[in-house]
């Protein structure tokens, strides 16, 4: 398989195009053709339903934050760990119990100096989440495997074993090179979250309150980027992005975006949700979105009265805020 291939519909698990490999058409289908539940079904009996349906799916998770829990001395992924002791989320048994067939295990780095020290830093930090990555799944080949294309996940289904694939959030460690693009490639990263929750080198956040325009969108480094993550095959990723970020993205990419764990604006109304235009460019483009469930992007929040926050609470948007941004020209910038 070439490597750009990461990013084309399958077609081998009725696949999105952006991703490849979630098994949606196989859910639509399937819930197309079932009879409705009665009104007077029980909850057991549609939990029963539902479970049906999820089983007969391959189930993605693009964006699971475990790596940082590995990290911790001992810490042992083959291992069914009680999140009421020790705040874990994620392993490899509560992945089975769940029904999770493969998930994206994040290389995060909160956004820090943007000076060659403060990359510095984060590349080494991202080489060690790398690393913890490749040894917790290497140390259990009956259960899981390390994946990097989308037929890994059809071959783990095949076994009943997990597929773990690297993400990246936050293009930080590139600092400004390049070349540093294919070093993550090579180590497995198959998306990169362009930014978090400042602003970096490559692109503007959603979240960036002291520096809310400062490139405008993407960077003439990140647009370097976005281009050279299609030469690979390495999924752009527009969560936690800015809207003129989100459309450069649109504009300039060769393959469809994704937003790995982003929600909607119009239920929720936060800067780091997705408005139902963006969805639907999303949709036209061949990409998908992805939920996050996290409550601040679901849910109101109550905040007190001497820290208010820098945009409304989550609450609906109005017509207004869920306008599309217009698209830049593709003269805007060379």
């Amino acid at each position: 398989m070439k490597r750009r291939d990461f990013l084309s519909l399958t077609g081998k698990v009725g696949a999105t195009a952006a991703l490849g490999f979630t098994s949606w058409r196989a859910l639509a289908q399937t819930a197309a053709t079932a009879t409705p539940p009665a009104a007077s079904a029980t909850s057991a009996e549609l939990l029963a339903r539902a479970a049906a349906w999820h089983a007969q799916c391959l189930t993605l998770d693009t964006h699971v934050d475990a790596p940082l829990v590995m990290l911790r001395p001992g810490f042992d992924l083959g291992r069914r760990y009680d999140p009421a002791a020790d705040l874990s989320q994620v392993d490899l048994p509560r992945m089975r119990e769940g029904g999770a067939d493969a998930a994206f295990f994040a290389v995060y780095m909160a956004q820090g100096a943007r000076t060659s020290a403060g990359h510095a830093e984060s590349k080494a930090k991202a080489h060690q989440l790398f690393d913890v990555i490749h040894k917790g799944v290497s140390s259990h080949p009956e259960a899981a495997i390390l994946a990097t294309e989308p037929d890994d996940l059809l071959r783990a289904a095949q076994k009943e074993n997990r597929a773990i694939f690297i993400g990246m959030e936050n293009a930080w460690p590139l600092g400004t090179d390049l070349s540093l693009v294919e070093t993550y490639y090579q180590r497995g990263a198959r998306y990169i979250t362009l930014c978090h929750m400042l602003n970096n080198e490559v692109c503007d956040a959603s979240t960036d309150t002291e520096k809310p325009n400062e490139h405008g969108g993407l960077s003439p480094f990140g647009e370097q980027v976005v281009r050279e993550m299609n030469r690979l095959g390495i999924m752009v990723d527009v969560s936690h992005t800015s809207d003129a970020t989100f459309d450069d993205c649109l504009r300039l990419s060769r393959a469809p975006i994704i937003a790995s764990h982003s929600s909607c604006r119009t239920l929720c109304n936060h800067p780091r949700n997705l408005t139902d235009d963006q969805l639907r460019a999303l949709r036209d483009c061949g990409g998908v979105a992805h939920m996050t469930m996290f409550n601040a992007y679901v849910a109101p929040v109550i905040e007190a009265p001497s820290a208010p926050p820098p945009w409304p609470n989550c609450a609906p948007a109005s017509a207004d805020a869920n306008s599309a941004r217009p698209n830049k020209s593709n003269a805007a910038r060379p």
